[in-house]
């Protein structure tokens, strides 16, 4: 899709604005929960959401309400916020990574108290590597200070042996403080990070359930969402960095998550900065805007933007690359869903073995094999991402690594086959042969079979196992029905470019890019997957986070989402993947 194309499609902001007053009479079904936070909007921040973004909200709380605790993870009103979006990226994971830890270094946003660095795989790599110096670097920065730097690392998975020995415990593991343990693990031993209170952790829970998540809070201020995890992959990836409200979601769902519950007291000192005595975190101090102003400025695709300069109002740094990026300087809140999904300790149902099988094996396992008739779990990354597209009125653009989860399928064959209303573009860009094993044991081999998911013709709809599979069967059935609809169904998998002769492989086979002599550009260009994950519905809401498409984020895996409503915002994210991606992408036929 070309820029100017996305530009376009981005709707009039003040198209379909619904005053407060009159929510009542469009909405009359409007719940307590959302009608406050409607007033919020306009009355903290002067956002009116039109009708159907009140409604697609109204219909996934409604759903929400009867759902308990332990799947919302914070309760529904908590999960209502707004955020302060300071810009999107799209690079390699390590070059992602990278930047994050030159943030924590340097700039207005360096960490001074409190870093959580929150991520799901772990493995020596060269990302790993740069970690390390990071917190050396760091610890120079604060030895001798009165207080120490908090740091907490927290990973769910480094290895085939830590899974098999890993604690049930939903406190998980805490690593011990010596030379040995950080040695295997691929940082500095204790001694040389005096100036540091470091902590690691980590959760993982049997049979497969990770905890997906990856996310970075400094100071309780700044929030960066990298789909990277510390590994040697070189995969494209994509990251927002946000401010505000939002960020106070994510911390509270650390703490409930990683930390028992407990909340680690800041210094002082951290507090009196803030000048008014607000909650760390609280930074939604910014100008308020419509839903739709979001005004993003252009990001030049190397050398790091302009320096981070709080007066202009710009929060790249000089001189450190950061991808291929889209910056938004106003400091315009927007609305904000916080999405969480928490881990189902469960094993996907297993196609080749009758369901009166697994469920007598069942009784005699610490954890459940789910039947085939499975029903979706009732978590707000579920609920509100299903809403969502089943409010689409124009367009859906998805980019996933993996499509496999029978739910996601679902929606999107019911919706390119609906035969009344406007004609939806939807538009999927994945990728093939990508975590093939990953996928059969994560999908039972296809073993799903959704009591809703039946074809034009009453069939019941089996979708597969891969996501070769799984596209194929969805285009299959769409393409055999298209005379009953108006939609448009266009499915992509990422192609990278090819790389010269004589390159290093790296001992798990993957190309050394790194090592190449190649720009930073150049080695963007190369990555040999996309593991970016962004969902934009009628180029007004994104949806950005850990997610994929795939059956264990739906079902198993803890993922962390935020899901954004504004235009301006939805543009940025769309152009800066357009610029990432660079058109190494393939119609999936």
């Amino acid at each position: 899709m070309d820029i100017s194309e996305v530009q376009s499609q981005i709707p009039n902001p003040d198209a379909e604005q619904v005053d407060e007053d009159d929510l009542g009479a469009v909405a009359p079904d409007l719940n307590d929960t959302v009608l406050s936070y409607t007033q919020d909007l306009k009355n903290n921040h002067n956002i009116t959401l039109s009708t159907s973004q009140a409604t697609f909200i109204n219909q996934a709380v409604g759903q929400l309400g009867s759902a308990p605790l332990t799947e919302t993870v914070l309760p529904a009103q908590n999960l209502l916020t707004t955020s302060i979006p300071r810009s999107y990226h799209v690079g390699t994971g390590r070059q992602l990574l990278a930047y994050i830890s030159a943030s924590l270094r340097e700039g207005p946003a360096k960490a001074q108290h409190e870093v959580i660095f929150v991520t799901c795989f772990w493995a020596k790599s060269g990302a790993l590597e740069d970690l390390a110096g990071t917190l050396l670097a760091l610890n120079s920065l604060h030895t001798g200070r009165k207080n120490k730097l908090r740091v907490r690392i927290c990973i769910s998975s480094v290895s085939a042996v830590q899974k098999i020995f890993h604690t049930s415990s939903p406190r998980g593991h805490t690593y011990p403080c010596n030379a040995g343990t950080y040695r295997k693990l691929g940082l500095p031993p204790p001694e040389m990070l005096g100036g540091l209170d470091v902590v690691v952790k980590s959760m993982f829970f049997r049979p497969v359930s990770v905890l997906h998540g990856k996310y970075v809070i400094v100071d309780r201020r700044r929030l960066y969402l990298p789909s990277c995890n510390v590994s040697w992959e070189e995969w494209l990836e994509g990251m927002g960095v946000f401010e505000g409200e939002v960020v106070d979601r994510f911390w509270e769902y650390y703490r409930d998550t990683w930390g028992g519950g407990i909340a680690e007291r800041l210094p002082l000192e951290a507090f009196e900065e803030q000048g008014n005595g607000d909650v760390v975190g609280s930074t939604n101090a910014a100008t308020g805007g419509g839903g739709g102003g979001g005004r993003s400025s252009s990001g030049t695709p190397a050398g790091g933007g302009s320096a981070g300069n709080e007066n202009s109002g710009s929060v790249i740094l000089k001189d450190t690359f950061c991808g291929y990026y889209k910056e938004f300087p106003e400091g315009t809140a927007m609305p904000t869903i916080f999405l969480p999904q928490p881990h189902h300790a469960t094993f996907p149902p297993i196609r080749y073995i009758p369901d009166f099988i697994t469920q007598t094996i069942s009784k005699c396992l610490p954890f459940q094999i789910s039947p085939k008739k499975m029903q979706l779990p009732s978590t707000p990354q579920n609920v509100f991402i299903v809403e969502l597209l089943r409010n689409a009125r124009k367009s859906i653009f998805i980019q996933t690594p993996n499509l496999t989860s029978p739910f996601l399928l679902d929606e999107i064959y019911k919706l390119a086959t609906r035969p009344g209303g406007e004609p939806v573009r939807i538009e999927i860009v994945t990728c093939r042969n990508m975590m093939y094993l990953e996928q059969l044991v994560t999908t039972g081999f296809g073993g799903a079979k959704l009591d809703s998911s039946f074809d034009t013709a009453g069939e019941r709809i089996r979708w597969g196992a891969s996501t070769e599979s799984c596209v194929s069967e969805l285009l299959r059935r769409v393409n055999g029905t298209y005379g009953m609809g108006k939609h448009e169904l266009r499915v992509y998998y990422y192609d990278p470019l090819p790389i010269p002769k004589g390159v290093a492989r790296k001992p798990k086979g993957d190309v050394d890019i790194e090592r190449g002599g190649f720009t930073e550009q150049e080695q963007m260009s190369m990555a040999r997957q996309s593991h970016v994950k962004a969902m934009v519905v009628d180029e007004e809401v994104v949806v950005v986070g850990s997610a994929n498409g795939d059956m264990a984020s739906w079902g198993t895996s803890g993922e962390v989402n935020v899901l954004v409503v504004d235009g301006g915002f939805a543009r940025g994210v769309m152009e800066a993947l357009e610029m990432g991606v660079g058109g190494r992408r393939v119609r999936w036929w």
